[in-house]
């Protein structure tokens, strides 16, 4: 009865994550994963302990009834799976026009066009010459713009000065060699330049950030507290992804 206690208190607080009964559903979970284990510990001390297990049973299956049942719950879930799939089609489409621009030009967009890739800025300032070469129609300026953040939008007929992080909600690297083939990031969401999710920039999603790989792959990257996980993206290349 304790372990069944303690992995069902597990899965309700791993459903609770997010959601709109966050806090709602945390207190009885918890309360049934201590009751759970006080079930197990008393049992490995041959002592009868059948109560504590039963309750932490009974109470981390309403949590999780209630979780299922509840509309929020799943509004909240299926809001974040749609902004996910918006936000990751956004940087496929991207990936094909900067493609289509290394293509002409022999390299993605950068302002210093004649610098080595290893003295570009490498942020969305240095998108502007793919909008400049019509490449990107005025249509495909929206793909700049992930779901759920507030951005203000670009005038009829965008100046470079609009190139930035209020009206683009991604970031870029400008510094990667086309067939690099240690497949460095060439986009990603807003606020990952240092490896961290910044909550000063309204990072789209609190738990990790897409991210387009040069070969035209988009992985989701979790995050721990925070901190961006750098076994597919190195902290130096975090830190070439700026805003």
């Amino acid at each position: 009865m304790g372990i069944a206690a303690i992995v069902i208190g597990i899965i309700a607080l791993l459903f609770a994550v997010g959601g709109d009964l966050y806090i709602l559903a945390c207190v009885p979970a918890l309360a049934g994963l201590v009751l759970g284990t006080i079930d197990v510990v008393w049992k490995s001390r041959k002592q009868v302990a059948k109560t504590p297990g039963v309750a932490g049973i009974v109470i981390n299956a309403l949590v999780l009834l209630l979780l299922v049942l509840s509309p929020g719950y799943a509004r909240v879930r299926t809001e974040e799976m749609v902004k996910g799939m918006k936000s990751k089609d956004n940087l496929k489409q991207l990936y094909l026009l900067l493609s289509i621009y290394q293509v002409h030009y022999g390299s993605y967009p950068s302002l210093q066009s004649n610098a080595t890739t290893s003295l570009r800025s490498g942020g969305v300032k240095d998108l502007y010459p793919l909008w400049k070469s019509g490449v990107m129609k005025k249509e495909a300026l929206k793909l700049l713009q992930p779901p759920g953040i507030a951005m203000v939008p670009f005038s009829v007929k965008p100046a470079i000065q609009e190139f930035d992080k209020v009206h683009i909600g991604y970031s870029y690297n400008s510094t990667v060699k086309p067939g690099d083939s240690s497949n460095p990031p060439l986009m990603a969401e807003r606020g990952v330049s240092d490896g961290r999710l910044d909550n000063s920039e309204k990072p789209v999603f609190k738990n990790g950030a897409h991210v387009l790989f040069s070969d035209g792959m988009v992985e989701f990257i979790p995050a721990v507290k925070g901190q961006l996980s750098t076994c597919d993206v190195s902290v130096a290349q975090w830190d070439s992804l700026q805003d």
